[in-house]
């Protein structure tokens, strides 16, 4: 899709979450945020922000009900 896009000359946003956004996710995450808020936060989806936390090794918590 995204070679479609570029090739139309659709202006793509920049994706992802830097290493800086990344340590910055970690620390929140540890102060109790949740995925969804810091995604909110960083401008980015809880399921990117979950997929950078277990890539550096955060043990995340049960979401609620998950028990």
């Amino acid at each position: 899709m995204s070679k479609i896009l570029k090739r139309q000359g659709v202006r793509m946003r920049m994706g992802g979450m830097s290493p800086e956004q990344i340590d910055e996710a970690v620390n929140l995450y540890q102060e109790g945020w949740s995925l969804a808020r810091i995604g909110k936060h960083m401008g980015v989806d809880g399921q990117t922000v979950r997929s950078r936390l277990l890539e550096r090794g955060v043990k995340l918590r049960p979401r609620p009900g998950n028990r």
